[in-house]
């Protein structure tokens, strides 16, 4: 019974999902630049105010840092939430949320935090296009262009903050969407011990198809 109920929830989430998605997307895969592109030319810059990196590794509090992307399209606003350890050479963990999952923080709050609590530093990142509930399905799949990016912007945020952090052990951990952008920052840049993406697949192409197939909708992407 418990399996039931969570495939029927899960079905209506896809449903909505897919119901939601904007008829613009499909119609304008054939003009997107791929995803390198818009990694290449979106630029990361965190609000820190003066601030350090490491001071912030080294004070006990939660620390909120409003993140600015330069982008194809725009200027693209997102945020950073930072737990420090009890001690300031402690790992680093990033943590990335799913697909339109709020609070942002979820994946550090509930799956990290509970049970390494002062043993690493948790960074919990929020994607682009992930202000308001609507945003990651009117916004972010509004174009194939803004899917490019909302991924991009992700995986570009993770990389700045990693060469910006002290170095340290790093592990990255994501759920769904965020599974698949932290197997795609591994793969661009490397640099993390390990990367443990739940319920995410890399093949992001393959992800849309078989929801599409779903529902008996059938899509002119090619994967």
């Amino acid at each position: 019974m418990r399996t039931k109920f969570f495939q029927a929830m899960d079905h209506m989430v896809l449903k909505a999902m897919e119901l939601g998605l904007p008829d613009s997307f499909e119609a304008s895969y054939a003009e997107a630049e791929p995803l390198d592109y818009y990694l290449e030319a979106s630029e990361v810059r965190f609000g820190l105010e003066g601030r350090q990196w490491a001071n912030l590794l080294a004070t006990p509090a939660d620390h909120h840092i409003p993140v600015t992307l330069r982008t194809p399209l725009g200027l693209v606003s997102s945020r950073l939430k930072l737990t420090p350890a009890q001690r300031s050479d402690a790992p680093i963990i990033f943590c990335h949320h799913g697909l339109g999952q709020r609070p942002f923080d979820f994946v550090g709050r509930y799956f990290v935090r509970p049970i390494l609590t002062g043993e690493a530093h948790i960074i919990s990142l929020q994607a682009p296009f992930h202000w308001r509930m609507r945003d990651p399905i009117q916004t972010g799949f509004s174009s194939l262009a803004h899917l490019h990016q909302m991924l991009a912007g992700s995986v570009v945020i993770m990389e700045a903050l990693r060469q910006a952090l002290p170095p340290a052990p790093l592990l990255t951990v994501g759920l769904s969407l965020g599974g698949i952008i932290t197997l795609l920052h591994q793969g661009y840049y490397g640099g993390a011990a390990a990367v443990v993406p739940v319920c995410a697949s890399p093949d992001m192409a393959q992800v849309l198809l078989d929801q599409a197939a779903r529902f008996g909708r059938t899509l002119t992407i090619d994967p």
